[in-house]
């Protein structure tokens, strides 16, 4: 009977998982890596890029259901063993992140405006977090796009224009973030977070609704990775203020008190 309930429990998160749903177990850490098997595939572009998006949807997938697995298993090594899987799938997203990133830049610098539409017009979101790539990405579209306008990147352009006539004409405005902590006079405040992260997002909110000025960096980047290092992270959010205060995930009345 147990073994019965079991395989029950197995098959409706099996169910789930079809329908966009993913582990619970490890959250923060798997369910990126899993949305980002679908955004990959979106990429319309050369074989060698095809096959890296093959691959790592196919071992995402598989390592999706060994979270599945875990979550209701009650077997300590199955739920080690999907983790260390995790691990795995973390550096194959970060090889294929390095991949796509030379071959948008060697696109650029090729001139070859066609595979860079391939690389772009599904948006992005891939470099996200590579702010000096973005801007490369950009400064590129503005000068080419009489060649083929791409949808993704003129919307991401007047997103941008409309943020800066918002803050501009908002004398007073509480949102400052990503402002240099140099050019504020309050405590120097880094968020470290994780794409994905639900408490990142509220964390986020909250310094933003502060009034205070804020750098927010992804520890998958290697300035957050070397922070989160320093200071022994072991979840997300961590907040440092003044380089030393650390707080230690999201407790919206400690944060409110250190900040001030």
């Amino acid at each position: 009977m147990k073994h019965i309930i079991s395989m029950v429990v197995f098959l409706f998160f099996s169910i789930l998982s079809a329908n966009e749903s993913y582990p619970m177990i490890f959250e923060s850490q798997g369910t990126p890596l899993f949305k980002a098997s679908k955004l990959f595939t979106t990429i319309k572009s050369d074989s060698n890029i095809k096959n890296a998006v093959n691959e790592y949807k196919t071992e995402a997938k598989r390592v999706k259901e060994l979270g599945f697995s875990a979550d209701v298993s009650m077997d300590k090594k199955e739920k080690m063993l999907y983790l260390k899987s995790l691990r795995v799938l973390q550096k194959k997203y970060d090889n294929l992140m390095n991949y796509l990133e030379y071959s948008v830049k060697s696109t650029i610098r090729d001139n070859d405006y066609k595979e860079f539409s391939s690389l772009t017009k599904h948006g992005i979101e891939y470099y996200k977090d590579k702010e000096n790539l973005k801007e490369k990405i950009i400064s590129y579209y503005k000068k080419h796009r009489s060649k083929g306008k791409i949808a993704s990147l003129d919307k991401l352009i007047r997103n941008e224009k409309n943020t800066v006539k918002h803050y501009a004409s908002s004398e007073g405005s509480s949102y400052r973030y990503n402002l240099p902590a140099k050019q504020s006079r309050n405590k120097e405040i880094i968020l470290l977070s994780m794409s994905g992260c639900s408490y990142c997002k509220k964390a986020k909110a909250l310094l933003n609704n502060s009034g205070k000025s804020y750098r927010e960096l992804n520890i998958k980047n290697s300035r957050g990775a070397s922070l989160y290092k320093k200071y022994n992270g072991t979840g997300v959010p961590m907040i440092i203020i003044d380089g030393k205060k650390v707080i230690r995930g999201y407790s919206k009345e400690e944060i409110l008190r250190e900040i001030q």
